[in-house]
C-alpha cells in the first residue's frame, strides 16, 4: 500500500479559489431582512465611578428598537486568562473603551445619533499610567483588591551571581516596546440572528477563536452552550486581534430583546480605541560579558503593561 505524505508535497489551500477571485464572504458582506443595526457607547473616561446611566432619550429616539446595559446580563464577567472583565461596564470604568450601552436602530445613522443621546453621569477616580507605579503598595488599585500585579513569574537557571563576578564587563540597560494595533485590512464585524429551525442564537463574526466566542456568550447569557453557535466568516486580516469580544456581546443581548439580526461594523476610530492591543513591554538587562566576548550572565526584569484588564 502506497503511504501518503503531505512532506515535500504542495497543499493547496481550501478557500484560495474563492479568495483569488473575489467570492470570499467577509461580515461586512453578509446582510439579512430585517437586519438592525448596533452602535456602542464607550465611557470616554480612563477611571470613574459610574453614578447612572439614563437611556431614556435614545429609546425614544425614531427608528431605535432596543437599548441595552449591563442590566440585561445575566452573567457580567470574562476573561483569557484572569476573570477581570465586563461585558459591559454598571459601576466602575478602568478604561477609555469600557463599553456601557448598545443601541439597535433600523439604520447605521441613526444608530450612531441615537447613542449620543445616553446620558451617564460619573465621578473620576485615581488614574494610573505608569506600570512601575502601580505595582507599588501605596498605589491605586483598581479592582479593589490587594495588588495591581496580575501574574509575578520569576525564572533562574544557574548561578547568576557568580557569573557577573566571573565577568570582564558588566552592561546595564533599560529597553522598551509600545503597544501595538494589529491594524488588519478588515475592522471587526459581527451579525447575530436567532435560527428559525432550531431557535438557536447564531453569530457569524470575524472571530479567530469561534468555539471560545460562544463559550462566553453562553455564560454571558447563562444558556446552554448547545444552543449559542458561533460561525467564524472569512477573516481580514487578525494577528491575534480577533480572539476575544468585541461588539458579540452587544448584538446578542439585542437580537434577543428585539428578535431581529443585529448587525455591528467597527470603524477604524473603534479599531484602535476598543480592540486589545499587543502589550507594552519594559525590560531592564543586566549582562556579564567575558573578555572574549561569552556571555556568562544575564539578568532581566520585564514588566508587562497589561493596561486595565489582563487581555
Amino acid at each position: 500500500m502506497m503511504k501518503k505524505s503531505g512532506i515535500g508535497v504542495s497543499m493547496p489551500r481550501h478557500d484560495a479559489a474563492r479568495q483569488v477571485t473575489g467570492k470570499s464572504l467577509y461580515g461586512a458582506d453578509i446582510d439579512m431582512p430585517g437586519m438592525l443595526w448596533c452602535k456602542i457607547l464607550r465611557s470616554g473616561r480612563p477611571s470613574a465611578k459610574i453614578l447612572s446611566i439614563d437611556t431614556s432619550e435614545a429609546e425614544a429616539f425614531p427608528g431605535v428598537a432596543a437599548v441595552v446595559t449591563a442590566k440585561d446580563v445575566a452573567c457580567n464577567e470574562y476573561g483569557v486568562t484572569h476573570i477581570d472583565q465586563p461585558f459591559f461596564a454598571d459601576k466602575i470604568t478602568r478604561q477609555y473603551s469600557d463599553a456601557l450601552a448598545a443601541v439597535a436602530a433600523d439604520t447605521e445613522a441613526i444608530a450612531a445619533e441615537a447613542v449620543k443621546l445616553i446620558r451617564v453621569k460619573y465621578e473620576d477616580l485615581p488614574l494610573l499610567t505608569d506600570p512601575a507605579l502601580a505595582m507599588k503598595e501605596d498605589s491605586y488599585k483598581i479592582h479593589g483588591n490587594n495588588s495591581n500585579i496580575a501574574v509575578h513569574k520569576k525564572i533562574i537557571s544557574g548561578d547568576v551571581e557568580k557569573g557577573f563576578s566571573e565577568s570582564k564587563y558588566v552592561i546595564e540597560q533599560d529597553l522598551s516596546t509600545p503597544g501595538i494595533e494589529h491594524c488588519s485590512i478588515e475592522p471587526h464585524n459581527a451579525i447575530s440572528y436567532i435560527d428559525d429551525m432550531t431557535g438557536d442564537l447564531v453569530i457569524r463574526s470575524s472571530v479567530q477563536k469561534p468555539f471560545e466566542l460562544a463559550t462566553d456568550i453562553a455564560k454571558m447569557l447563562n444558556r446552554p452552550i448547545s444552543s449559542v453557535r458561533a460561525i467564524a466568516s472569512d477573516v481580514g486580516g487578525g494577528f491575534g486581534g480577533k480572539n476575544e469580544p468585541a461588539m458579540e456581546p452587544a448584538i446578542v443581548l439585542l437580537t434577543l430583546k428585539t428578535g431581529r439580526p443585529v448587525k455591528c461594523e467597527y470603524t477604524r476610530e473603534d479599531e484602535f480605541n476598543a480592540t486589545t492591543i499587543r502589550h507594552p513591554y519594559f525590560i531592564h538587562y543586566k549582562t556579564g560579558i567575558a573578555e572574549d566576548g561569552k556571555i556568562l550572565a544575564r539578568q532581566v526584569r520585564i514588566i508587562s503593561d497589561s493596561g486595565p484588564y489582563v487581555s
